[in-house]
């Protein structure tokens, strides 16, 4: 009796052109087109038909599953905390303790004929504030004016704020987490000459950032009531019948914001408007 492995060259299996139907090397693939080279008891021959795709293994993972540490591309802008508001018709405004390393702004109105202006604002802390540049505005025909002012890391415990100025007339104060501490400002815009209007409308500003903390200060000729219903800020005080309006959300997106009041009688006004950066 002939060896089986006679047999197997006999035939030919290890050729690269076996026949249908003759034994076959799995290793080489040698069966013919719409052969299989399958395994029957001890020996491999071609048979008809394709190989059946492997099943996947239980413990594979996806090839493409995501890697944990991936961080997701669009997180979150920082969103700041506004800790309190506070105003009033005195130069001396009584706060809540202040929070160390915060962003205090101050609006002072004021009158601009008769040499007034803001010559300085401190806090009971020893705070001493910075006027935010090109914030200070007016309507001479009516003696109206407004400025902001600003310190970028407070110190805590502060219990009042002081506004200096010979023509004081009313201040409000917006106490801000989440700031940064250094070159706080992003923009500061301001609107004077405001022509008679039942809407006064704030000085419109474009920030540079997203999530920016933004104040906004009406100073009119009669008496506001509030923000226009569905505007995107909030009246804080009303000192003197004067608008003095945050940005409502926190995480705003980039572009241009304007605070806008209603009144009840149309009058002259003026406006200034600053937007502060978000700690990131």
């Amino acid at each position: 009796m002939r060896s089986l492995g006679a047999l197997l060259l006999a035939s030919g299996c290890y050729t690269p052109h076996a026949t249908t139907g003759a034994p076959c090397s799995p290793a080489l693939d040698n069966c013919p087109a719409g052969q299989t080279c399958a395994v029957l008891g001890r020996m491999s021959v071609c048979v008809e038909g394709s190989p059946t795709a492997d099943a996947p293994i239980v413990g594979d993972a996806p090839r493409d599953a995501p890697r944990v540490i991936d961080a997701p591309r669009d997180a979150a802008v920082p969103a700041w905390t506004l800790v309190q508001t506070a105003s009033s018709t005195t130069p001396n405004v009584t706060v809540s303790p202040t929070g160390a390393g915060h962003l205090i702004i101050v609006a002072v109105q004021f009158q601009p004929g008769n040499g007034g202006g803001v010559q300085l604002v401190t806090d009971s802390a020893g705070g001493m504030y910075t006027a935010v540049p090109g914030s200070s505005a007016s309507n001479a025909g009516a003696n109206l004016a407004v400025q902001l002012w600003y310190l970028a890391d407070s110190h805590a415990g502060a219990m009042s704020i002081a506004a200096s100025s010979a023509t004081f007339r009313g201040v409000a104060i917006w106490e801000v987490a989440g700031m940064r501490t250094t070159n706080p400002i992003d923009v500061a815009a301001i609107r004077n000459d405001g022509t008679s209007s039942t809407t006064p409308n704030g000085a419109p500003v474009t920030t540079t950032a997203a999530g920016d903390f933004i104040v906004s200060a009406a100073i009119v000729a009669n008496n506001v009531t509030g923000t226009v219903a569905g505007n995107e800020f909030t009246n804080d005080a009303l000192p003197n019948g004067n608008g003095f309006a945050h940005l409502t959300a926190p995480r705003a997106p980039t572009g241009l914001h304007q605070a806008r009041w209603d009144q009840p009688m149309a009058g002259v006004y003026c406006s200034s408007t600053a937007a502060f950066f978000v700690a990131p």
